[in-house]
């Protein structure tokens, strides 16, 4: 294969970016190849060439997604449960902490738990405590 712009090429062959005029297709094919990615496409345009280099598919995402959220959900909701059994009296704010996670994202645990009657916060926001109804947890 020959060079569109020799001199170009000339320089990146002194740099040593390329090895021989026309030996980068072959080596962008057998990278695809040996990291498991599909055949390049390679296409002529008014001034150069476009080449496409595809990933791998990756099927069922979206049910990867779900199950992954709804397990770290559970599990999340597992420990504030626990933390509250442990101290009645740890806030959002300790929790999150604990969690690692935004206080907003703890306080819509507590509610979600709340709503499915788990817990129940007895007293005020402040100075307050959490009480775990013993059938559902």
């Amino acid at each position: 294969m020959t060079p569109r712009n020799k001199l170009i090429a000339d320089i990146y062959r002194s740099m040593g970016l390329i090895e021989k005029y026309g030996s980068g297709i072959k080596r962008i094919i057998n990278y695809c190849s040996e990291a498991g990615l599909p055949k390049p496409n390679f296409q002529n345009q008014s001034n150069g060439f476009l080449v496409k280099i595809y990933g791998k598919k990756t099927e069922n995402v979206i049910e990867n997604v779900i199950e992954n959220v709804v397990e770290n959900v559970a599990e999340n909701e597992k420990k504030i449960v626990e933390f509250i059994r442990s101290n009645p009296k740890y806030s959002a704010k300790q929790m999150s902490g604990l969690l690692g996670l935004t206080q907003k994202t703890v306080q819509r645990y507590l509610k979600e738990l709340q709503y499915k009657n788990i817990i129940k916060r007895i007293g005020p926001a402040n100075g307050g405590y959490w009480q775990i109804n013993k059938k559902k947890a």
